[in-house]
């Protein structure tokens, strides 16, 4: 299975049309690595087969952002999942979906990438997803710009 690996303009253009706004994604200087204490999120994509091929791993802030921009939620609301470490019931399902969409990132003419599963860490990670969060054959990370929803990061891995 040979996901698609996009380029920030993949990613702006994914969001804009999902969030009906502008947004903007830049390949971001360094490598998003969340600290163990660190609130962040873990998707585990996979193709025609049942295992893990991908990962997306986002922010805190891309979560609770992308979870209410989805919605248009007000900002406030973002910001109230932030200072509580972790999205409320609506905005978790917001997220998600925006995940399921995010599949879109990884598909290319012959592979279709599905979402198996999204979770929060600290805590267990998707099941399969292990040892492609931490030794991805290749990664690529964004810096993302919501417009008035702020800002978060974005790590896709590959197996």
């Amino acid at each position: 299975m040979a996901f698609a690996i996009p380029e920030p303009k993949h990613v702006s253009e994914m969001m804009s049309s999902l969030f009906a706004m502008p947004t903007s994604a830049k390949k971001a200087s360094a490598p998003y690595k969340p600290g163990p204490k660190e609130t962040a999120f873990y998707s585990a994509f996979a193709a025609e087969s049942p295992e893990v091929g991908a990962v997306i791993v986002t922010d805190l802030s891309f979560a609770c952002r992308a979870g209410a921009a989805l919605a248009l939620i007000p900002v406030g609301v973002a910001e109230e999942g932030i200072k509580a470490h972790g999205p409320s019931g609506e905005l978790m399902d917001n997220y998600r979906e925006v995940m399921n969409v995010a599949s879109t990132l990884l598909a290319n003419p012959t592979t279709r990438a599905r979402l198996l599963d999204v979770r929060p860490a600290p805590g267990e990670l998707p099941d399969g997803s292990c040892a492609i969060v931490e030794k991805p054959s290749r990664r690529i990370d964004f810096d993302v710009d919501l417009g008035k929803y702020g800002k978060g990061r974005l790590a896709l891995l590959y197996r």
